[in-house]
């Protein structure tokens, strides 16, 4: 997920303290229903390529994670957008919730109240570019061009993919946020967290997650500074009710009970 973060932008992003704060959308309002949130975009962000982005590939990303031939897990957030049903049904050749006024500004209805709007729909979605992927049919898209090599408006631009080696990235020097203090930053694959560990304590890397059993080994440590801040986690059990063991729905809660 980092590296959507370093290609592409959401609407909405978070700070360090957990507060919404826009990303590719530069305000936003919802009607006193609490059905109809209306972003406002900003207007200087353009995609790496040099095409601007608007408002359009906004709703073309929304509209292609309704097709009826995208299998991913992402419908599940803008399932609650009206028509999004629909469409994802077949019954509809486009989301009827969606609106778009001009290049800077966009309107979602959701069916109900969503108070998970700015955090699901508009801050973990990575807005893709029409004008590259509207001819692409979407069951292809896993094997076009562009997984490999993407478009996105983000800060950095993947310059080189070097399979379960590293991702190379370059700073975008038009980002609409500003060009990055780093010229170019070197993802290295490093499965194992103990790996990790000891390549930033042998000065091999500059920047590692760490996990917060292994805290205390970095803290302190001359050379290196550390930051926690408050996140969010939550775990789930997803039940394959197919299994004979798992069939009988008293099993299941009797584990969620447990």
């Amino acid at each position: 997920s980092y590296g959507f973060e370093l290609v592409f932008n959401n609407l909405t992003t978070k700070d360090l303290k957990g507060n919404v704060i826009g990303d590719l959308a530069k305000s936003w309002e919802v009607s006193s229903d609490q059905l109809t949130w209306t972003f406002k975009l900003v207007d200087n962000a353009t995609w790496h390529d040099g095409k601007p982005f608007t408002a359009q590939d906004v709703a073309f990303t929304f509209e292609l994670l309704a097709d009826p031939k995208y299998t991913g897990t992402y419908y599940t957030m803008i399932e609650s957008i009206a028509g999004a049903k629909e469409k994802h049904e077949g019954k509809a050749d486009t989301i009827s919730g969606i609106k778009v006024t001009d290049d800077t500004t966009i309107a979602i209805t959701t069916t109900v109240p969503n108070a998970l709007v700015l955090d699901t729909m508009a801050g973990v979605m990575p807005i893709l570019p029409q004008h590259v992927l509207k001819d692409i049919p979407v069951p292809d898209l896993p094997n076009s061009e562009f997984a490999r090599k993407p478009i996105g408006t983000g800060p950095f631009i993947l310059r080189e993919w070097n399979t379960e080696e590293s991702l190379i990235f370059d700073k975008n020097p038009n980002y609409f946020g500003g060009p990055a203090s780093v010229d170019t930053f070197i993802w290295k694959i490093v499965p194992e967290s103990s790996s990790q560990l000891t390549a930033l304590l042998n000065d091999e890397v500059d920047l590692i997650n760490v996990n917060a059993d292994d805290f205390s080994q970095v803290d302190g440590v001359d050379g290196l500074s550390t930051k926690s801040t408050p996140g969010s986690r939550y775990y789930l059990i997803n039940f394959h009710i197919t299994d004979p063991k798992l069939a009988d729905v008293r099993t299941r809660r009797a584990i969620v009970h447990s």
